[in-house]
C-alpha cells in the first residue's frame, strides 16, 4: 500500500469512528426526547464530515418524523433518494462502498420504502422493505440491515401483524450490538405482545430494553401503561418517578414533556386514591405549561365529581370546572386538544342548561373539524 493510500484508508477510518461517536450522542439526546440537540449533532455530522451521509440523513427525517414535522421529514427522504440515485454509480465495487462505511443502493431502496411508510402506504412500504432485504442477500454490502428490518416490522405492527413483526425484530437484534438499537427490537416486540394483551410477556420485554438503555423515556412509558393496563397502579407509579426524574436530571428544556408525566403520575395517583397529591401535581403543571389541555382537563373533571351535591353547590362546582377548560382553550395552541376542551365546555355548559353556549361550543368545535379553525383567541 503506497503512503497516500495508507493515508487514506487511516484518514477514512477515523472519520468514521467520530461519525459513529457523534451518532451515539445524537441518539442520546433522542432517547429524553431531546430532539433539538439530537439535530444540531446530525446537522454537524453533514456540515463538518459526510454532507450525503444517508443514515444522518435517514435519522434527521425519523426525528422530524417523531416531532409531527411531516413535511419536513419527507423533502429529507426525497433529498436524500435523490443524492443515492445521483450516487449510485460510484458503487462499483464492494471495496468502493466499504471506504465510505454505506451503499448508496441500499439507502436508495430503504429510502423509497421510508417514503411510501411515511405516507402510511403500507403494503407498498412493505414490499420495498422486502426487496431491500433480498438486496442485501444478494449483495455484499458494508450495511448491516438493521434500519430496514426495523422498519419492515413496525409497519407489519402497523398491519396487526404482530407475529411477522416480531420475526423481523428478532432478524434485527444480532445485527446492531449497540445497546440503543437493540433495545429498541425489544422495545417493540414488548409492544407487540401488549398488542396482543399478552401483558406478561410485553413487561418482560420492556425490561430488557430498560436493562440495556436505561434512560430512554419511551421505555419506561410502555412499561408503565401496560402496568396500568394489568391494574398494577404501584409499579406504574415507580416507573413514572422514574421518568420525571431522568428528565429532570437532563436538565430538558422540554418543559411539555415533564408536565406529560406529571399529569400521568396524577392519573396514577388518583386511581390509588392519593387525590390531594393529584390536584397537587395538575396545579403545578399548569404552572409549568400553561397550554398543556390536560392538567385543565383533569382538574376540571375533579370538580365535575364535586358538584354531586345539591344543586347551589353543584352549580359552583361546574362553574369551576368551566372557568379551567376555558382557561384551557384560551391557552391552546393544538387543534386536537383544542377540540377535547371544546367538547367538555360544551357537556358543562349542556349541565348548567346553558344550550346556547354549549351550541355555540359544538358550533366551534365542527369548524375545527372541517379545518376552518385550529385555534381561539
Amino acid at each position: 500500500m503506497t503512503d497516500r493510500a495508507s493515508w487514506y484508508s487511516v484518514h477514512n477510518e477515523q472519520k468514521r469512528v467520530e461519525i459513529d461517536n457523534q451518532l451515539d450522542k445524537a441518539e442520546e439526546y433522542h432517547a429524553v426526547q431531546d430532539n433539538k440537540n439530537s439535530s444540531k449533532i446530525l446537522r454537524r455530522i453533514l456540515v463538518d464530515h459526510d454532507p450525503h451521509h444517508p443514515k444522518v440523513l435517514y435519522k434527521l427525517a425519523v426525528i422530524h418524523w417523531s416531532a409531527r414535522h411531516d413535511t419536513i421529514a419527507l423533502r429529507l427522504c426525497k433529498y436524500a433518494l435523490s443524492l443515492c440515485k445521483l450516487y449510485n454509480g460510484i458503487d462499483t465495487t464492494y471495496e468502493e462502498a466499504c471506504k465510505r462505511g454505506y451503499s448508496y443502493q441500499y439507502w436508495e431502496l430503504l429510502f423509497r420504502a421510508l417514503i411510501e411508510d411515511f405516507c402510511r402506504r403500507n403494503e407498498k412500504a412493505k414490499q420495498l422493505y422486502e426487496q431491500a432485504i433480498e438486496f442485501l442477500k444478494c449483495t455484499p454490502c458494508p450495511d448491516t440491515g438493521y434500519e430496514v428490518h426495523l422498519n419492515l416490522g413496525v409497519v407489519l405492527m402497523d398491519m396487526h401483524e404482530y407475529e411477522r413483526a416480531v420475526r423481523q425484530f428478532e432478524a434485527a437484534l444480532p445485527l446492531e450490538q449497540k445497546s440503543y438499537y437493540r433495545s429498541t427490537c425489544y422495545n417493540n416486540i414488548g409492544h407487540c405482545y401488549e398488542k396482543r394483551e399478552m401483558y406478561d410477556e410485553a413487561v418482560e420485554f420492556y425490561t430488557l430494553s430498560i436493562e440495556l438503555y436505561p434512560t430512554d423515556i419511551l421505555l419506561y412509558k410502555n412499561r408503565l401503561y401496560t402496568f396500568i393496563e394489568m391494574s398494577n397502579f404501584e409499579k406504574a407509579l415507580k416507573d413514572v418517578n422514574i421518568v420525571i426524574s431522568i428528565i429532570e436530571s437532563a436538565n430538558s428544556s422540554n418543559s411539555e414533556l415533564l408536565v406529560e408525566f406529571l399529569c400521568l403520575k396524577g392519573s396514577i395517583l388518583q386511581q390509588l386514591g392519593k387525590e390531594d397529591q393529584a390536584k397537587d401535581l395538575y396545579h403545578h403543571s399548569i404552572v409549568l405549561q400553561p397550554d398543556y389541555y390536560y392538567s385543565y382537563t383533569m382538574l376540571a373533571f375533579f370538580e365535575m365529581i364535586a358538584s354531586e351535591g345539591w344543586d347551589k353547590e353543584k352549580r359552583k362546582a361546574l362553574k369551576r370546572a368551566l372557568d379551567l377548560v376555558r382557561n384551557g382553550i384560551h391557552n391552546c395552541r393544538d387543534g386536537v386538544e383544542l377540540a377535547h376542551l371544546l367538547t367538555i365546555s360544551s357537556e358543562i355548559h349542556t349541565s348548567l342548561h346553558q344550550d346556547e353556549l354549549a351550541n355555540k361550543d359544538l358550533e366551534i368545535l365542527q369548524n375545527i373539524r372541517t379545518g376552518g379553525l385550529d385555534r381561539i383567541d
